[in-house]
């Protein structure tokens, strides 16, 4: 019997470089892991998307 699957926690954005006052869509998938947060929200369903428009260098977190 193979070993169950891995955790995978994986977040994406869809412009790694945004301008002050664009836009992009940050998005965080997690599987096979008890819980997961994106910037201190709880992500649910293992899946959670967020567009961000930061004004200044901005760092986004994802926990597992």
């Amino acid at each position: 019997m193979p070993p169950p699957p891995g955790p995978l926690v994986q977040l994406t954005a869809d412009s790694l470089l945004v301008n002050a006052g664009n836009c992009t869509v940050v998005r965080a998938l997690i599987q096979n892991v008890a819980a997961g947060w994106l910037d201190g929200e709880p992500i649910v369903g293992g899946y959670k998307e967020k567009s961000v428009c930061p004004c200044t260098n901005t760092t986004y977190n994802l926990e597992a």
